[in-house]
């Protein structure tokens, strides 16, 4: 490990100069009387004149001015970043203060990178400019390689490493920063180091042309660099990039006509004279933010041009989102976008950006909507999966109000997907017949439902998808912290519920505590237990009677049968009727005017001091064969629960008739991060949930089991 002053040769010349006595500068050097002073001590190299500034005290505090006052290497490049969650200064300044004393708080890489590591060994702090800015110091290891030329080893391939200062230049008053760096493969470890360390989201921001221009504003190009657009036709030079250079470069006809193609964009440029730079000029590059300057500039300096440069960009971007243009959000393309965990690019990230668009036009105008084109619905349909959308199919029955349209064979919720550029309507089971709005489709109650497309297919977002808009669309003044649907062609956005809900558990239901004891009922362990799992992988949501369409009479017949243990192993009993066992009602499964669920019945919530509530279960099947971790998003089953569950909300977002408390149950081990998505996104919304498992369906069995038990035992 090795590290230079970071001080400027000049500056140190000057600052012997001004500091120490010829009679000194000649002890030192041992110069002789006829040995001009001023040019021996330019002859020196730098690492001589350090030496030579620190042999006495007052040079010693000299250096340590210096060097606080030029603290970066060279000549660094300031990176523009977007800058969000930023915390109080106070806050910044306690965290990296504990972050500095802890060994834990460094973020290492492997041995081929060239960024070793990165750290902090010193607290951060606020800087006397209006409004503040806080200064965090990070030094990183940056790996160099080189040829040794030492007789000894001479040609050896040797590794050193060169520990370097960068700057990150924050305020919770502003939208952007400034990350001071002489290396750009810092930038990348810097801002993770910011994110995993300090929670403070940083990311690199492409700089429209107008932003460029403003930026640049003031000073006069000396090079630019041109490339051809995305959509170039024939550009007057046959060259995809090309960079030019004069000293009286905004007359000449070359970077006139330059400007005036259409065909190209400049990304660079190069300024002299720029009013925020007193010494050399200015650099910028559009993507990923770089500016920088020739000179090695002092600190103070290069603060005040970042101060410049952040208001320039803010000002910007607040006058294209009042006029409502969209290469907004050009500015933003390189921040990254991630849903379930995975990054989005090309053309999802595409669709993504034109629904923040329009977010972003009905937060400005305070509205609830805005229309969408049908084009915009279609490709949210194709890359619903990347996007994490979940398609239903609703619409109005004569008989039972607003409903989910299902597939007649298995009532799983229909979804939509695109074939051939047209919508299509598929059962998740049964995925091989495909249906369009021409196609009869009917209510389970017979009622002959009309469907037209795209209007009555709604896209819902699933909670990373949702937090995924909440963190793009919160930039600048904006806010958004609510909830969005595709409603067809319209775009509609909710209101974050002021009061957080909570998820539930049978044992805060006063039934299962009163009837079924749910709460003292002990785990099933062992072999009681596969038998029990064998039990629920028999029963079904619906009874294999008459083709899996059990009807009222049907229902009634079995409600008047007595119930033994055998029955419960029986391809003609449901999963309805064995909950219903557990707490002694009698659950149909029949769907009756706006009784959308398996499940449907009143009961008291014990912690809410005993609350009224209406549940509303769905329920599916069992799975086969589930992956070890759980049934996930992808499954059949969970989609089937995702519909029924966002339909649920839509209506009670919509006051409609719903329930108090919904509830989503399948008899398998869930995916514990499918399990907290859906609880996030019904709780954070106000809704109540219930998310009966695996575990919870072992114990309801056995809560049925004793009820069937007690029964024969007392001849009931």
């Amino acid at each position: 490990m090795r590290g230079k002053s970071t001080v400027p040769k000049d500056a140190l010349i000057n600052g012997i100069l001004s500091t120490l006595t010829e009679e000194i500068i000649r002890d030192r050097l041992n110069l002789g009387i006829s040995v001009n002073v001023n040019s021996r001590i330019h002859n020196l190299s730098k690492s001589e004149l350090v030496e030579l500034i620190k042999s006495s005290e007052k040079g010693e505090k000299l250096l340590a001015n210096l060097e606080e006052k030029y603290p970066l290497i060279g000549s660094p490049t300031l990176y523009l970043v977007i800058s969000k969650n930023i915390p109080t200064a106070k806050k910044i300044i306690d965290k990296t203060t504990d972050i500095a004393k802890d060994d834990k708080c460094v973020l290492t890489f492997s041995p081929e990178k060239t960024i070793r590591s990165i750290y902090n060994t010193d607290r951060a702090r606020v800087l006397n400019f209006t409004p503040y800015l806080i200064e965090i110091p990070v030094f990183y290891e940056r790996r160099i390689d080189f040829t040794s030329t030492d007789p000894e080893n001479w040609g050896e391939n040797l590794i050193i490493y060169d520990l370097r200062r960068a700057f990150i230049w924050i305020s919770n008053a502003y939208n952007h920063g400034l990350i001071a760096c002489s290396d750009y493969s810092a930038i990348s470890p810097i801002i993770t180091w910011a994110n995993n360390f300090l929670e403070i989201s940083l990311d690199l921001p492409n700089i429209p042309l107008d932003m460029f221009y403003r930026l640049a504003e003031g000073g006069l190009p000396r090079t630019a660099t041109f490339a051809s657009t995305e959509m170039a036709g024939k550009p007057f030079l046959d060259i995809q990039s090309l960079t030019v250079y004069d000293q009286d470069l905004k007359n000449t006809e070359t970077y006139k006509k330059l400007q005036d193609d259409n065909d190209r964009e400049q990304w660079a440029g190069y300024f002299s004279q720029h009013p925020t730079i007193p010494i050399g000029g200015l650099g910028i590059a559009r993507r990923y933010g770089r500016i920088w300057t020739p000179s090695h500039l002092p600190k103070d300096t290069l603060l005040t041009s970042a101060i410049n440069l952040i208001s320039r960009t803010e000002e910007v971007l607040t006058e294209k989102l009042e006029l409502g243009d969209k290469t907004f959000l050009d500015h933003y393309k390189y921040v990254s976008v991630n849903i379930n965990g995975k990054p989005i690019t090309k053309e999802p990230r595409k669709i993504f950006n034109d629904i923040a668009w329009s977010l972003y036009r009905i937060i400005k105008k305070h509205s609830k909507q805005e229309i969408v084109d049908n084009a915009l619905v279609l490709k949210v349909i194709e890359h619903k999966d990347v996007l994490g959308f979940i398609t239903t199919i609703e619409t109005d029955c004569k008989q039972c109000g607003f409903v989910l349209v299902k597939c007649p064979e298995c009532l799983s919720p229909y979804e939509a997907v695109i074939d051939d550029g047209e919508i299509k309507i598929v059962c998740p089971i049964h995925r091989d017949t495909k249906h369009d709005g021409n196609d009869v489709y009917k209510c389970e109650c017979g009622e002959i439902l009309e469907i037209i497309l795209p209007n009555n297919i709604k896209l819902y977002p699933g909670i990373s998808t949702t937090q995924a808009f909440r963190d793009f669309i919160s930039q600048k003044d904006l806010k958004f912290d609510g909830w969005f649907l595709l409603d067809g062609n319209l775009l509609r956005s909710y209101p974050k519920s002021k009061i957080r809900s909570q998820e539930y558990h049978l044992k805060d239901l006063n039934l299962w505590r009163l009837r079924a004891h749910i709460h003292v009922i002990s785990p099933v362990f062992g072999k009681g237990k596969n038998q029990v799992i064998k039990i629920l992988k028999t029963i079904k949501e619906k009874c294999n009677q008459n083709n899996w369409h059990p009807s009222k009479k049907m229902c009634d017949e079995c409600y008047k049968r007595k119930i033994i243990l055998k029955d419960i192993s029986n391809n003609n009993f449901c999963l309805p009727r064995l909950i219903g066992l557990a707490i002694d009602i009698k659950f149909d499964g029949i769907h009756h005017q706006y009784e959308e669920a398996d499940i449907k019945y009143h009961d008291n919530l014990i912690p809410d001091d005993n609350r009224d509530v209406y549940v509303g279960i769905h329920l599916k099947s069992r799975e086969k064969d589930p992956p070890r971790r759980g049934v996930g998003q992808a499954s059949s089953g969970m989609k089937g629960l995702y519909a029924q569950l966002f339909f649920s909300i839509y209506k009670k977002l919509n006051s409609l008739p719903s329930f108090d408390l919904i509830g989503v149950s399948i008899p398998n081990k869930i995916y514990q991060e499918t399990r907290n998505a859906m609880v996030d996104l019904t709780t954070e919304l106000g809704y109540p949930i219930l998310v009966l498992d695996e575990e919870d369906w072992l114990l309801i069995t056995a809560a049925a089991i004793e009820t069937i038990e007690n029964q024969q035992e007392y001849n009931i």
